[in-house]
């Protein structure tokens, strides 16, 4: 299914495109994506994220900073209505959904 997400519109000098990716479950750094998605609108405007994903897959969302302090980094678990749920990774979440997901999906 493709996922959307909006963005709003941000400071262009400071902050890089927003991006999405599904991440695995015990890590959640850029270098663990799994699977990219694609952002469509214009550098510094609001735009659309757009992913293909299963429920049960971690997405992650976030933009670059040039200056280094905030990566504005959000978690999402996609649901079977499409939905999205925020979580944290210091709430637990990833480890129970890893184990429901490996034993109802896979991923061939």
């Amino acid at each position: 299914m493709t996922v959307e997400i909006r963005t709003q519109p941000y400071d262009a000098a400071r902050y890089g495109r927003p991006y999405v990716a599904i991440v695995s479950y015990r890590y959640s750094a850029l270098g663990d994506a799994e699977r990219w998605g694609t952002w469509v609108g214009e550098h510094g405007d609001a735009g659309v994220l757009r992913i293909e994903a299963q429920p049960g897959d971690v997405l992650m969302t976030g933009r670059t900073d040039s200056v280094g302090q905030d990566r504005r980094r959000r978690w999402y678990i996609v649901e079977g209505d499409q939905s999205l749920r925020s979580v944290r990774r210091e709430d637990g979440m990833f480890e129970q959904r890893r184990f429901q997901h490996e034993t109802t999906h896979s991923r061939d």
